[in-house]
């Protein structure tokens, strides 16, 4: 799963901390009880398009962030911004819906979420609520241990489970209570070694390259990450460690296969700091890990062992594709890596394009459905490309990019193009039907 880069400049922290209108301190026992049997929102958690990371479930809707706080309408489809105050263009501080969203996740009848703000100059991690109407806004708890002096650079996206924020602060991985304050953050791996270097933790070498990237999840009791650790050779490997929070203890789950073992993939070759590319995407469920391999197929291991089954060849439907997963399977898109002229090769690594077929598969590996995304393009003229979302209750959420580039120019030397106008509108297709639902525009 991609990183992404915090580009957020002190101006726009001030305006999401002068969004802060009527905060208010408390959490109810009552509050942390129904905390505790909240679990993580896996289907929520694989959103990859820049800006639109931070999704939510409840019964009724689905919440996410755009640079505002929208909600989705589960039943109608109607799309409408979180804020609630009369005659609001949602274009200032002031607006219930401009919050800066990294995670989000609904306990009761409130959705907490946290964000990055500055406080007396420094960064720190926050937690927040507000009412599913967007309106009540609260300032729950502060995450990290002290406040400035992490070096993060990438935003390692926390996630809530059963009570607990697990987050990273300066390379190491925390937990916290909801509803808590940083003295109660306790470590559950890591070593912070005050730099955006290589880590040595127990017997590993954990690859920073700038900072450490983590990839959190949960499952069942477990908390999961996903970290690089770096081999002697100069290369990295995909690891992935467990932490039983009834033991304390963190144990390596799963280390990322060789083609030896898998065959070969997307980008297996390339190199880029000495590091080996990892699958296209993943999802833990049920003591298994779930891969898809693009230009490959899907596979699953259970975790703890080097028992691998290829459950699905995805080629014949799909030469490379971007998945995204849900407990009952995943969707394939059958996009393609850029074709880049100046190299007469495929890019890898740099994001797909193109596509015009979703392939819904269960998590055997057998094939549902094929639907065509005719009816969007259509719709909307050409589609560069699409960034699948989330399914949910039988709908796969997506967004359609509609972009236009400039003529390619060249001094010679240097070639780029850039963007004239560009569109994202969201999507909503039916799973079963395949039938096609335009939702709104990204704004």
């Amino acid at each position: 799963m991609k990183k992404l880069i915090r580009v957020a400049t002190a101006l726009l922290a001030a305006a999401a901390l002068l969004s802060v209108t009527a905060c208010e301190s408390g959490f109810s026992e009552e509050d942390a009880a129904l905390s505790k049997i909240v679990d993580f929102q896996k289907n929520m958690h694989q959103g990859s398009i820049f800006m639109l990371n931070s999704m939510c479930e409840t019964d009724a809707g689905i919440y996410f962030y755009y640079q505002k706080l929208y909600y989705i309408d589960k039943t109608s489809g109607e799309v409408t911004v979180v804020c609630g105050k009369p005659d609001c263009d949602h274009t200032n501080g002031s607006c219930n819906a401009r919050i800066d969203a990294d995670s989000m996740w609904q306990v009761g009848d409130r959705l907490y979420y946290t964000s990055e703000d500055y406080i007396d100059g420094e960064k720190v991690n926050q937690v927040y609520s507000v009412g599913l109407d967007g309106g009540e806004r609260r300032e729950i708890q502060q995450l990290d241990p002290e406040t400035g002096g992490d070096n993060t650079i990438a935003v390692n996206r926390p996630v809530f489970h059963r009570g607990y924020v697990y987050f990273e602060y300066n390379d190491v991985i925390y937990r916290e209570p909801l509803g808590g304050d940083p003295a109660d953050a306790e470590a559950v791996w890591g070593t912070d070694a005050g730099d955006g270097g290589n880590k040595t933790v127990g017997n590993m070498t954990v690859y920073g390259g700038g900072s450490t990237a983590y990839d959190m999840w949960a499952d069942g009791d477990c908390f999961y990450f996903m970290t690089d650790i770096a081999n002697t050779d100069g290369t990295r490997t995909p690891t992935l460690f467990s932490y039983d929070p009834n033991t304390g203890e963190v144990d390596e789950a799963w280390t990322a296969p060789s083609v030896d073992v898998v065959g070969e993939y997307e980008g297996w070759d390339k190199v880029i700091s000495g590091s080996t590319p990892s699958m296209s995407r993943w999802y833990v469920s049920g003591g298994y890990i779930y891969m898809f391999f693009s230009a490959n197929g899907l596979w699953r291991c259970r975790l703890g062992t080097e028992e691998y089954e290829k459950l699905a060849d995805t080629t014949d439907n799909a030469e490379y594709g971007s998945a995204v997963f849900f407990d009952g399977g995943m969707i394939l898109l059958n996009d393609m890596p850029e074709w880049s002229d100046i190299l007469g090769r495929y890019t890898f690594g740099g994001g797909h394009v193109g596509g015009d077929k979703a392939f819904v598969y269960g998590l055997d590996g057998s094939l549902k459905n094929e639907i065509s995304l005719a009816d969007i393009a259509d719709e909307l003229g050409e589609v560069s490309r699409y960034d699948l979302l989330a399914v949910s209750d039988g709908y796969l959420y997506l967004v359609a990019d509609v972009s236009e580039l400039s003529d390619y120019e060249s001094d010679g030397n240097v070639g780029m193009q850039t963007v004239t106008s560009q569109r994202k509108s969201m999507f909503r297709i039916d799973t079963g039907s395949g039938e096609s639902e335009y939702l709104c525009d990204l704004k």
